[in-house]
């Protein structure tokens, strides 16, 4: 007796087999270089897809999937590669999908329509790490310098912008043996008072004197 199934068998193309033919049909006119990142990003690509549950470190076009592209640039983007790599390798596939949708029939639709690669950028962190600081209050130290340990000191410990450090004027500046504060905000004119740790005093005091 003879049982009706609604899976759909894989294609039989494997996926060097269907990077070579793509090859062979799209990619012969471009220059070596071009091809040579073309064929890297689909290996990659595909090596990564057979090996993801389920597929059986296999390869099959059908596996390809709007999830399993997001996934993948997903991935690039926590490894740290940039906007303008992840934006070539969704162009890559795209174009490889929709050869396999228009030569090969063996994808319906194209899974990488609708995905978005954001263009913002990480901002630099604000915090320096324990290494960074050791090494930054090493570095000024052994330079030995009074004007340096000062621009470094009101950065460091009291917090001022390099604008703030840049446009300081005298008559803003309140720095005696014991106490001192300065009067800062040159950028967009929010400007403060700020009262000088002793770190940062010292430093500016010896400096100015």
């Amino acid at each position: 007796m003879t049982e009706t199934s609604n899976i759909v068998p894989f294609s039989p193309f494997g996926a060097q087999e269907l990077i070579e033919s793509y090859h062979q049909a799209c990619l012969a006119k471009r220059d070596e270089a071009t091809v040579d990142a073309y064929l890297r990003i689909l290996r990659q690509f595909t090596e990564w897809v057979a090996k993801r549950p389920g597929h059986a470190k296999r390869f099959h076009p059908e596996q390809l999937t709007a999830t399993v592209v997001e996934g993948y640039l997903s991935l690039l983007k926590e490894e740290g590669y940039s906007v303008s790599h992840r934006t070539r390798v969704k162009s890559v596939i795209k174009q490889f999908c929709q050869w396999l949708i228009d030569e090969k029939e063996v994808l319906k639709r194209n899974p990488t329509k609708g995905i978005e690669i954001s263009t913002q950028q990480t901002l630099a962190p604000r915090v320096l790490s324990p290494d960074q600081r050791f090494v930054l209050r090493n570095l000024v130290e052994k330079a030995d310098d009074l004007r340096g340990k000062a621009l470094f000191a009101l950065g460091y410990w009291a917090g001022c912008r390099v604008s703030d450090v840049s446009h300081l004027l005298m008559e803003s500046t309140h720095v005696g043996p014991k106490i001192g504060w300065l009067h800062v905000g040159y950028k967009g004119e929010k400007f403060r008072d700020i009262d000088l740790l002793n770190e940062a005093r010292r430093p500016l005091y010896d400096y100015l004197q």
